[in-house]
């Protein structure tokens, strides 16, 4: 994906953005289990990406910084998306 595919729904905006631009600031103190990792790799395989990754964009404007779906997006990376 080269750019964002952005569209105003109401007063959010939702869409497509690289991962490559999701930048990821926060660390995230939730660890998940093993068992976990499995049941979240099995889900997405069975029935895909049901949720969104939560993103704002940066304070310079180049990028998204990412606030909620840490574990998605390791996921999204193992699978080699872009």
């Amino acid at each position: 994906m080269a750019s964002p595919k952005l569209v105003k729904v109401g007063n959010i905006t939702v869409g497509l953005v690289p991962i490559a631009d999701i930048h990821v600031k926060r660390k995230n103190f939730r660890r998940m289990s093993e068992a976990q990792r499995a049941t979240l790799k099995q889900s997405i395989a069975q029935h895909g990406f049901k949720s969104f990754l939560l993103v704002c964009k940066d304070a310079d404007g180049n990028g998204y910084e990412l606030i909620d779906g840490h574990h998605r997006l390791d996921e999204l990376i193992a699978a080699g998306e872009d």
